[in-house]
């Protein structure tokens, strides 16, 4: 399990020792960099994986637990 906020959680959607690059375009983000890899869709974030994982991804269940606040 994981403790991430809502901007990171989708670094964490995949198996743990799937190595996987992810790109979203952000204020500072190269408009270069954007056009690149951004152009084409509408996504908001790509997450790149090796092909050989698919089918792993594919069939992988998701839990996703949400608490109300973190009481310090």
């Amino acid at each position: 399990m994981w403790a991430v906020d809502e901007e990171h959680l989708p670094n964490y959607l995949l198996p743990r020792d799937c190595l996987r690059v992810t790109f979203y375009a952000g204020k500072d983000s190269d408009p270069g960099d954007i056009e690149r890899i951004m152009s084409g869709t509408s996504a908001e974030r790509v997450i790149a994986v090796e092909s050989r994982w698919l089918s792993r991804i594919r069939q992988e269940r998701l839990y996703r637990c949400e608490f109300d606040r973190i009481v310090a």
